[in-house]
Parts: structure tokens; C-alpha cells; sequence
């Protein structure tokens, strides 16, 4: 369901701003924006041993714009720009991707720079980019949008909107250099929000415009599609020339502490798992990037006791433990399963949602009306 779009050309208050989908032309604005707010962004959208110049080059920028066309985990993406004189600036993007497989959410990721009063203009921004991808997916349940808990502008925005919190996350990310707990707020897809955003929309009473011409791409910005071009070939012919591997985080054969024998059979991001010879359903394994957290999934068989489930669960967590390359370890378990979070606590793991701030093992999970969604 397309639905009416939001995309366009509007009057705010003192500025003159647009919201509409990336262009190639937009390299050099996008990144003058970031080089100029490095102070404000790079501690959300950085590294301290990042290079944030390379980062915003022109061929960043072009793998950007690649995604938001090809990439089909991409629901929408919107550059918010404002008028300067006879030019637009960018001053925001905003990206939501998605469908995660087990929960069915989708991901916010939103930036607003360089703007001076700018509260209606941010409001109206995310207002209508959420509105927009929820009348344009109504495959996807909810949206979520991680925060760091320090970072309070963006929370209160999103509560604005209509986002509740959910649930906090232990050290999901980096916020400048160091792991740092985020706020997980979300919002249901349903006809009463979707009204809500309308309604907030409708309040700050932006006055439309007609659109502006697109720029023409410049030197900078072509020669920066061609480098994300080249880099894309060889990437791709690194890959063709790759033989399999073993998975990125091994999970061997291994016993309990009761002398159990447990195997796990690899079979591609999934262990077929057997518990004395026996088979009792598989265990998922998750490697985010992003987040550098490897995360253990319950798929055992419904019908599994929870003593034997609570074993395998944990012989899975201690073998990912030591075998990991990721900063955290986290296990989606089953509500079934609850009795395995004892087990978990032996291992030093916290509970996300009421736990202490621990590195290690966490049980995240989203809790949702209607049901349970682990994540």
C-alpha cells in the first residue's frame, strides 16, 4: 500500500526545507555537513580510530545513495535539506531498514545537523519519513529506534512522535569510544499511530512548495561513484574467489556438567543440535556487526523439558563464549524456557531489561502486547 508520500517541498516557520530521496548530486553538501557537526556526530555515527573525512569522501557517500536504491533491506531513505540562498543543503538523513527475520521490526537510523531552530523541522522530518514507511509496509508490525540513554534530545524527539520506550539494552553499542546502554523505543503499526503522526504532522502546519530542480552531479561526486563501483567489483571478486569456511563463531561437540554428551551440527547461521544422541531441535547463531554481538537463538523443540533445554542452552552460550570474535554474547530464549535463566546466571550473564551493567552473556527480549518477540 503506497499511500499518500509526505516527500516534498515545504515552508517551516524561517525555513524553507525539503524531504525527498537521496541523490547522487547530493555528495559534497553531505559531506560539507558532517566535516563541519563532526563534534555532534561522530560520537553516535563514528569510531575515535575512525577517519571521519574518508568516511564523508564522495565514494562514501556514493555507497550510500547504492544502498538506498539496491539494497533491498532499505524500506526508505530521505535526505532533508534547507534552503541557503540559491542552493539546498542537506542537514539530514534518515534511513529505515528491515525486515529483521525473527521479530519483524524494522531499524531508524536519523542525523540532524547544522540547522538552527529546528525542533518543528526535526519533528515534521521524522514525522512523516515514519508515517510514510508505515503506509508504504504494512508487512512490518512495529519500528524500533536505539538511543544511547545519555543522549536525551533524540529520546524526547521520539516520544514526541508517539515511540514508547521498551526496554533498555545493556552495551548494545559505541557512543563515542565506549559500549554504552540504549534506550529501545518502538512504535506499533497500527491505525491509531499511524493517525497520531498524521495529527503531529498536521499540527506544525507546513505550507507546500513547489519542488526545486536537482542539482546537476558534480566531478567530485561521479568520480566518487566510480570508486564505490570499483570497490564493489572487488569485493565481489574477493567473494567468488573464497572457499567455505568454517562458521565465524564454532560451536564443537561438547559435554554438561551432569556428563551429557551434546553435538551441534553446523548447517549454515544454524546448529542442528542432539542431546545424548538424540535430536532436540536447533540453535540459531547471529553475528551483528554493527552492534559486535554474537546472539544465540532457541529453536529447540517445543516439546524438549526444560532441564534438557536449560543444558543445551548453556553449553551453546559457553562454547559461543569462548569461541566469539564479538564484543558481547547475547541468547533470544524462549519463553518456554524460562527455567534456562538460572543456568545463564552461572555463567555470569545479566538479565538486559533488570540486570547490572555487565559484559557477557544477556537475554534481550522485546515485550510486546499480544505476545513475546525475541530479539
Amino acid at each position: 500500500m503506497a499511500g499518500h508520500s509526505n516527500a516534498g517541498r515545504y515552508r517551516i516557520g524561517g525555513h524553507i526545507i525539503e524531504l525527498r530521496a537521496p541523490r547522487l548530486a547530493d555528495a559534497e553538501s553531505w559531506r560539507r555537513t558532517n566535516l563541519e557537526n563532526e563534534s555532534r556526530l561522530r560520537p553516535a555515527f563514528g569510531s575515535p580510530d575512525g577517519d571521519w573525512d574518508e568516511e564523508h569522501s564522495p565514494a562514501a557517500w556514493a555507497a550510500i545513495w547504492w544502498r538506498s536504491i539496491h539494497d533491498p533491506d532499505v524500506r526508505i531513505a530521505r535526505v532533508l535539506t534547507v534552503a541557503n540562498g540559491a542552493q539546498d543543503t542537506v542537514v539530514g538523513y534518515q534511513v529505515w531498514a528491515g525486515q529483521d527475520p525473527r521479530t519483524g521490526h524494522a531499524e531508524a537510523s536519523v542525523w540532524v545537523a547544522g540547522l538552527p531552530n529546528s525542533y518543528e523541522v526535526t519533528a515534521f522530518f521524522t514525522a512523516a519519513c515514519v508515517l510514510d514507511m508505515l503506509n508504504a509496509h504494512p508487512d512490518l508490525p512495529y519500528v524500533i529506534a536505539p538511543m544511547a540513554v545519555h543522549n536525551r534530545p533524540p529520546i524526547a524527539l521520539a516520544e514526541t512522535v508517539g515511540f514508547t520506550h521498551l526496554q533498555t539494552l545493556r552495551q548494545l553499542r559505541e557512543y563515542d569510544g565506549r559500549a554504552a546502554d540504549h534506550s529501545i523505543h518502538y512504535l506499533s503499526n497500527t491505525e491509531a499511530s499511524r493517525a497520531g503522526l498524521a495529527a503531529i504532522i498536521s499540527t506544525i502546519g507546513a505550507e507546500p512548495l513547489a519542488p526545486r530542480p536537482a542539482d546537476r552531479v558534480s566531478r567530485a561526486a561521479a568520480l566518487g561513484l566510480i570508486r564505490h563501483k570499483v570497490r564493489r567489483l572487488r569485493t565481489r571478486a574477493r567473494t567468488l574467489r573464497a572457499t567455505p569456511t568454517t562458521p565465524a563463531c564454532v560451536i564443537g561437540p561438547t559435554r554438561t556438567e551432569h556428563g551429557h554428551e551434546v553435538r551441534f551440527h553446523y548447517r549454515g547461521h544454524e546448529y542442528s543440535v542432539t542431546f545424548d544422541g538424540r535430536p532436540v531441535g536447533d540453535v540459531g547463531v547471529h553475528i551483528d556487526h554493527g552492534s559486535s554481538t554474537t546472539a544465540i537463538i532457541d529453536r529447540l523443540h517445543p516439546h524438549i523439558d526444560s532441564e534438557t533445554a536449560s543444558a543445551v542452552l548453556a553449553v551453546a552460550c559457553r562454547e559461543a563464549a569462548e569461541n566469539q570474535a564479538t564484543r558481547r554474547l547475547t541468547v533470544a530464549l524462549a519463553e518456554r524456557h524460562s527455567p534456562a535463566v538460572a543456568a545463564l546466571l552461572d555463567l555470569g550473564g545479566c538479565d538486559s531489561l533488570n540486570g547490572p551493567r555487565l559484559d557477557g552473556l544477556i537475554w534481550p527480549r522485546l515485550r510486546l502486547a499480544g505476545g513475546v518477540a525475541t530479539v
